[in-house]
């Protein structure tokens, strides 16, 4: 039986950086937000930000997100003016690719077109389940992704996450739950099996 991982999102309060790290919860770091304060952490490309603002994807953020990270792990090493004045930083745990909430194909085609550039980064990279996705159609791309995030409305998540993680285990892929922050919620992921979850609530 494998541990359910918990992110929360980023705080500047060094107090509230240091209680989750102590209790072994990583970082949710949005586009823009490089770079993480905790050494466990996942990168999120803030679509669903976007989505509620009313705004198209903010790829030139986004690009520059992964040129950052790329060079933090810079085999070459880390001239002083690249990030964090050359200092190297963990690659995030994964890296959820570029979608579009609610959207489902068309989430999966967008997701499709930015993976070449994700991949740069050099961490995992996760494909967002969106609305209207299902695992046959899903499952004629999935080979090109490393795992799971499971996206979308929280009407469709809570319908559809356990079938989402049988056929993550079918494919071999981790299976991702984003926002989970009610301890009721976190106790149904653990139960449908989800490999990790994450929240701000909780910092709220």
């Amino acid at each position: 039986c494998s541990v359910l991982t918990a992110n929360v999102g980023q705080t500047r309060s060094l107090d509230l950086t240091k209680l989750p790290a102590a209790a072994g919860i990583g970082e949710c770091v949005t586009r823009g937000q490089l770079p993480p304060r905790r050494s466990s952490w996942f990168y999120d490309n803030g679509a669903f930000e976007d989505f509620q603002a009313g705004r198209e994807f903010d790829y030139l953020q986004w690009s520059r997100d992964m040129r950052a990270i790329r060079l933090w792990r810079d085999e070459q090493g880390i001239p002083s003016w690249r990030p964090r004045g050359g200092q190297r930083l963990n690659l995030p745990d994964f890296q959820v690719v570029p979608d579009k909430v609610g959207a489902g194909w068309h989430s999966l085609h967008f997701s499709l077109e930015h993976l070449e550039e994700a991949r740069t980064a050099g961490a995992p990279c996760y494909l967002a389940l969106q609305d209207g996705m299902s695992p046959t159609y899903v499952g004629t791309y999935v080979d090109r992704f490393d795992g799971l995030f499971v996206g979308g409305t929280l009407e469709w998540k809570l319908e559809t996450a356990a079938t989402w993680v049988k056929y993550g285990r079918k494919w071999g892929k981790p299976v991702h739950v984003g926002r989970v922050g009610t301890l009721d919620r976190v106790e149904w992921a653990d139960t449908i099996g989800a490999t990790s979850i994450d929240s701000s609530l909780p910092l709220w």
